[in-house]
């Protein structure tokens, strides 16, 4: 009988023992599972801070290129659009002609655009823009700040894919630097049988990427049609241009009377010595050669106001 109580009371005993230890076990393993969960909890914040950074960092695009060039004439110091005048001794050189480096930050709606151009001439602007869709049907883009001007096909065509080292003479007159100060609207249809065409249409300064020297606005604007070949991975392009704008000129003797151009200035006409015959090309030419190269000027006054400015339709009308 006493044998017998005796293993009852043990293995009293060892179920107690049992029992708390596994009790013990229990809360050990809680504490364990809870203490996992908040490390788990704090990888996952993390993780989701890092997700963040990186959606912000993968908005940000940098790309460029570097063109080199060299360049070879007939004398010294020759007079060159591309790449600027040769110097004083110098009839061949070594140049960077462009040293690109592009920031661009896509954030869907809105995209920022950064660029510059490094060269052996030291750092310019060559973009530096912003642009805003509309959320809705995203057709329509608000442009503003300094980009290239949406006149014809070349000037907006980036000179890292173009086939020729320049653009042509007559873009390199007229539009010097390509780019301009303004903002422009930009109608592009993403269905339908209109997406072939676009519109741009923008409202400049008029003086390149120069400060603002007058009141006077000019407008710029081109309907184009582009039909793409996938497969080729080609399309053809076509389009009409617009530009529209008027130039002041402080006095007449910015121009000489050397030849049969003829520019306005205020209600009369001055000779000009520079052969072009436009009022924009002619204030382009101006900042080109300079204002203060000419001593003489004639003024002219048009024989018939209704017919082109040539030196056939107009009389002298004073002469400093």
């Amino acid at each position: 009988m006493k044998l017998v109580t005796t293993l009852f009371l043990l293995l009293a005993l060892m179920g107690t023992k049992i029992s708390f230890a596994q009790d013990t076990l229990e809360v050990s393993t809680d504490e364990k599972v809870s203490e996992l969960k908040g490390q788990v909890d704090g990888i996952n914040e993390t993780l989701l801070e890092m997700k963040s950074t990186l959606d912000a960092i993968k908005k940000i695009k940098v790309s460029g290129y570097i063109q080199a060039q060299f360049q070879s004439a007939q004398n010294d110091n020759v007079k060159s659009f591309a790449g600027g005048n040769f110097a004083t001794f110098t009839h061949n050189r070594m140049m960077i002609r462009r040293g690109r480096i592009k920031f661009n930050y896509d954030n869907d709606l809105t995209n920022y655009v950064v660029q510059f151009d490094i060269n052996e001439g030291g750092l310019s602007t060559k973009d530096a823009y912003i642009t805003v869709k509309e959320p809705w049907m995203r057709t329509a883009e608000l442009w503003a700040g300094l980009f290239n001007r949406p006149f014809g096909f070349e000037i907006e065509y980036s000179s890292s894919s173009r086939e020729t080292p320049e653009r042509t003479r007559m873009f390199q007159t007229l539009f010097p630097g390509e780019r301009e100060l303004g903002a422009k609207l930009e109608i592009r249809p993403q269905d339908g049988f209109l997406n072939i065409f676009n519109l741009k249409l923008g409202l400049f300064n008029g003086n390149g990427i120069g400060a603002e020297t007058d009141n006077n606005k000019d407008i710029i604007g081109r309907l184009g049609v582009s039909l793409p070949f996938t497969e080729a991975n080609l399309a053809i392009d076509a389009g009409v241009s617009t530009y529209i704008g008027k130039v002041q000129l402080d006095a007449p003797t910015s121009a000489t009377s050397s030849s049969t151009s003829l520019i306005k200035s205020d209600s009369s006409w001055v000779k000009t010595s520079n052969g072009l015959d436009s009022v924009k090309s002619f204030t382009y030419a101006l900042k080109t050669v300079s204002t203060t190269t000419a001593t003489t000027a004639k003024v002219y006054k048009l024989n018939d106001p209704t017919k082109s400015p040539t030196a056939e339709n107009a009389s002298i009308q004073s002469a400093d």
